[in-house]
C-alpha cells in the first residue's frame, strides 16, 4: 500500500491535534518528582564518560540506559538555556511519532484512511496521555511506546507486502525497547496474534519462524535482567496472589478508562482490597467469556480481531507478572494497552459500518465528536503538570489520596513551615491507611517516627528526637526511607549525625554518613564521595577524607562546601594549595 495524498493529510491533521493538545507543556519551567533525578542536575547531562557509565545503571530500580542518554542528547543540541523546553518539545515529538505508527499500522491493516486516523487521534489526544507526554520524568513512556508501535506497525507491512527489510527493523526496534524500559516484553503476544490473523492457521510453522525472534528476545532479556538485576525471583511484599488481583483490578481500569476517563489522578490511585471492588475486572472478565462463546459459534470477528486484541491488552499489562514495575494503577500505564482497545474497537464499527452503510456517517460523526471531546478534556488535563502545587493539589483531590501523595505534601509543609500542615498530614497517614500493606505500612511508621524525631531536635531537644530516630535508622530496613520523597531522608540521616558529632558519638556518625552515601550515590556521584569524606573524617582518617574530598570536588568543580573542606583538610596538614595565588603588582 502506497501512501496517498489523503494519508498525509490525515496525519498532518494528527500533528496539529497533537500540538495544540500538548504544545503548551513545552513551556513548563518546574521540574516535579522524579524530574530532580532525570534532569535537574545538569552536570550529569554532559557528555563525559563517567556520565555514560552513570545512566548505564538503574535508576530508581529501573534499567533504561537510552532515557538518560536521550537526555544527555537533549542537553547537547538545545544548550543549558533552552534544555527544558527542548526536552519537553522532543516529549511532545515523541508522542506525535507513536500516533503516527498508530495510523500507518491501522492503514497497513487495511483500514481505511478514515478509520485509521480517528482511532489514532482519540488515543493521541486522550487525556490518559497527559501524565506521559506533559511530565518529563516520563520521556521513558514515550520513547518505549513510540519505538514498539513501529515494530508492530512495521511486522504489519512485513506481513502484507513480504518486506524483509521491515521485519528486520521491526524485530530491532523492539530490541531496543528494553534499553529503555520492559514495558513491552509481551509484544510477541501481539505479533502472534497478528499472525494468527494473517494466517488463520493452528499450525505452529508460521509462529515459531516469524514470532519466534520475538521471544528469544524477550526471553534473553527477562533471563539477563533476573541474573544481573534482580537474582532473587519473588512476588514481593505483596504475595502473587494479591499481586495478580491488583493486575486483574489495574487491567479493568485500563480498559474501562479509555472511554470513560474519569477520576484521573497524576499520582497512584490508593487501591486496597477491603474497601474497594474488583468489578472492573469481573467486567472485562465477562467479556472475554463472551468472546470466546463467540469463538466456539464461529463468529470470524471474535475469532480473527476482537479475541487477539484482547489478548494483546493483556500483553500490554504483563510486566507486572514478573515483578517489573509498580503493580500499582497509574493513569500513564495505559499508553500502550489502549492502543489494541482502540483497534478493537475501529474494527467493530467498521464492521457495524459495513452491515448499515447508512450509519455510517453518524457513526464516524459520533467518533469524532468524542475526539473533540477527549482532546478538551486532556488539554485541561495538561495543566495539571504546569507546576508543583496543580500536580500536589490533583493527588490530594480525590476521596483517598495515595499515602506517598499525603507524604509529599507534608513534607512540602514541612519544608514551608507549616507545622499545622504537618500534624495534619502525620494524623491522617495514621488514622486512614491501616489497610496497607506490612512494607507500606511500615514506610508510613518510618516517615512519621523520624519526622517526629527531627521536629523534637529542631526544638532543642535532641536525646528525646534520637530515640525516635534511632528506631528508624537502625532498624534492617531502614532503607525503606527511600520511598519519601528525594530530599527527606537526606534530612533525617543528616539530623542524626549533627547529633551524633555534637555529643562525641563519632563511629555512630560515621556509619549514618556511609548510609547517606549509599543512598544518594545511586543517583549522584559526587554526594557518595563526599558523604564517605564526612564519615572518615568522623573516624580522623584525614588522608582518606581529603581523597574523597578530591574526588567529589573533580565531579562538582563549583561546589563551595566541598572547596572549603579541601582548604581545611591541607591548611591543617600543611600543605600549601595546589595553584599558590600570586600577588600582581
Amino acid at each position: 500500500m502506497t501512501v496517498k495524498k489523503q494519508d498525509w493529510i490525515a496525519l498532518a491533521v494528527i500533528a496539529a491535534a497533537v500540538a495544540v493538545v500538548f504544545g503548551r507543556a513545552c513551556f513548563f519551567t518546574e521540574l516535579l518528582s522524579d524530574d530532580t533525578i532525570y534532569v535537574e542536575r545538569r552536570h550529569l547531562l554532559l557528555f563525559t564518560r563517567e556520565n555514560l557509565l552513570l545512566w548505564s545503571r538503574p535508576v530508581l530500580g529501573l534499567w533504561g540506559p537510552l532515557a538518560g542518554y536521550s537526555f544527555m542528547l537533549d542537553h547537547l543540541v538545545w544548550g543549558p538555556e533552552h534544555f527544558i523546553f527542548g526536552a519537553r518539545f522532543v516529549n511532545v515529538l515523541l508522542h506525535f511519532a507513536g500516533a503516527a505508527a498508530f495510523f500507518f499500522g491501522l492503514r497497513w491493516l487495511r483500514f481505511s484512511t478514515l478509520w485509521a486516523a480517528l482511532p489514532a487521534l482519540f488515543w493521541a489526544v486522550h487525556p490518559q496521555r497527559a501524565e506521559s507526554v506533559a511530565w518529563l520524568s516520563e520521556r521513558k513512556d514515550v520513547l518505549v511506546v513510540s519505538l514498539g508501535l513501529w515494530s508492530i506497525a512495521l511486522f504489519i507491512r512485513f506481513m502484507r507486502h513480504g518486506n524483509r527489510g521491515a521485519f528486520v527493523l521491526s524485530l530491532l526496534l523492539f530490541a531496543v525497547t528494553f534499553f529503555v524500559k520492559p514495558a513491552l516484553i509481551g509484544l510477541p503476544v501481539v505479533i502472534a496474534a497478528c499472525l494468527w490473523g494473517r494466517y488463520r492457521t493452528s499450525k505452529l510453522v508460521p509462529y515459531l519462524k516469524y514470532s519466534g525472534p520475538y521471544w528469544a528476545v524477550s526471553l534473553v532479556w527477562f533471563a539477563g535482567y533476573k541474573l544481573v538485576f534482580d537474582p532473587v525471583m519473588t512476588p514481593g511484599s505483596e504475595g502473587i496472589g494479591r499481586t495478580l488481583a491488583v493486575m486483574g483490578w489495574r487491567y479493568g481500569m485500563y480498559f474501562l478508562k479509555t472511554f470513560f476517563p474519569v477520576g484521573l489522578n497524576p499520582f497512584y490511585p490508593h487501591f486496597s482490597f477491603e474497601n474497594d471492588s474488583l468489578w472492573p475486572m469481573y467486567l472485562v472478565g465477562a467479556l472475554t467469556v463472551a468472546l470466546l462463546v463467540l469463538v466456539r459459534r464461529g463468529n470470524t470477528m471474535a475469532t480473527y480481531v476482537h479475541l487477539p486484541l484482547l489478548m494483546c491488552f493483556s500483553a500490554a499489562v504483563f510486566p507486572a507478572l514478573f515483578m517489573i514495575g509498580d503493580v500499582d494503577f497509574a493513569d500513564r500505564y495505559s499508553y500502550f494497552p489502549s492502543v489494541f482497545v482502540l483497534t478493537g474497537s475501529a474494527a467493530a464499527l467498521c464492521g457495524l459500518i459495513r452491515r448499515r452503510p447508512a450509519a455510517g456517517k453518524a457513526v464516524a460523526a459520533a467518533a469524532a465528536a468524542s475526539v473533540l471531546l477527549m482532546g478538551a478534556l486532556c488539554r485541561c488535563q495538561v495543566s495539571v503538570w504546569e507546576t508543583q502545587d496543580s500536580y500536589m493539589a490533583a493527588a490530594l483531590s480525590v476521596p483517598k489520596p495515595n499515602y506517598r501523595s499525603v507524604i509529599t505534601d507534608t513534607v512540602r509543609k514541612f519544608d514551608k513551615g507549616d507545622m499545622p500542615g504537618v500534624r495534619k498530614g502525620v494524623a491522617l497517614l495514621h488514622e486512614k491507611y491501616g489497610d496497607l500493606s506490612e512494607n507500606r505500612r511500615k514506610i508510613i511508621i518510618f516517615f512519621t517516627t523520624s519526622l517526629d524525631g527531627v521536629l523534637l531536635v529542631r526544638s532543642g531537644r535532641p536525646a528525646e528526637g534520637m530515640k525516635k530516630l534511632e528506631r528508624v535508622i537502625w532498624d534492617p530496613a531502614w532503607e525503606l526511607l527511600v520511598c519519601t520523597p528525594c530530599g527527606y531522608p537526606r534530612c533525617v540521616l543528616l539530623t542524626a549525625a549533627g547529633v551524633y558529632q555534637k555529643a562525641g558519638m563519632r563511629k555512630a556518625a560515621a556509619e549514618v554518613y556511609r548510609r547517606l552515601a549509599k543512598l544518594y550515590g545511586l543517583f549522584e556521584p559526587m554526594e557518595r564521595e563526599f558523604y564517605l569524606a564526612l564519615s572518615a573524617l568522623c573516624l580522623g582518617n584525614k588522608e582518606e577524607a581529603l581523597s574523597r574530598f578530591e574526588k567529589a570536588q573533580a565531579l562538582s568543580p563549583n561546589d563551595e562546601n566541598i572547596r572549603r573542606n579541601i582548604a581545611a583538610l591541607k591548611a591543617a596538614a600543611g600543605t600549601p594549595p595546589a595553584h599558590p595565588a600570586v600577588e600582581k603588582k
